[in-house]
């Protein structure tokens, strides 16, 4: 329904920037990723410092496994705005697809040090922090989302991950 609206508003007015914006990330959580990339492709033409159309364009890249181009994208991203989030957890993104998680660990830092309650965020971190040995952070952050999101699977699931990491002498000791 929200695509049909959207659709009609840009017919309209086609350069409606917010209507392009929302109707490519429509396309997006459809999957029609060659449309959406259409709409994002839109306002980068009229806008190339639109910060929404930079992060939409590199989500939707992601997805296509278009990593360096990702990358690109967010650093010009960051130039503009050097606090955004959603910059920083893409770079993690792509450096840990990578297997890179050393590379990964500061980006993926930065995104939740800006925004702590995002819990996508902080999962990609303590995923992170499993990769590079550093378990008991892990732990931590895992624990502290568990507390506010008890059904989280991707939680459950590296807390799992974690466990697996941790020599068994270790889970013995009396307190673990």
């Amino acid at each position: 329904g929200a695509v049909s609206a959207l659709e009609s508003a840009v017919r309209q007015e086609p350069g409606m920037t917010q209507a392009l914006l929302m109707l490519g990330s429509s396309y997006a959580e459809l999957g029609r990723r060659k449309e959406s990339r259409a709409q994002f492709d839109q306002v980068l033409k009229n806008d190339p410092q639109s910060v929404q159309g930079l992060i939409g364009m590199a989500n939707v890249l992601l997805e296509e496994g278009r990593t360096d181009d990702v990358v690109t994208l967010c650093k010009r991203t960051l130039v503009l705005d050097e606090r955004n989030s959603q910059a920083y957890a893409l770079l993690g993104e792509v450096y840990i697809g990578q297997q890179r998680p050393s590379t990964a660990l500061p980006f993926l830092e930065k995104a939740v040090a800006i925004q702590p309650k995002v819990a996508q965020n902080r999962l990609n971190l303590a995923a992170c922090l499993i990769e590079v040995k550093q378990l008991a952070r892990a732990q931590t952050m895992l624990g502290e989302i568990l507390a506010a999101h008890p059904k989280f699977p991707g939680a459950q699931f590296n807390l799992g991950v974690l466990f697996e990491e941790v020599p068994s002498w270790v889970r013995s000791l009396p307190g673990s």
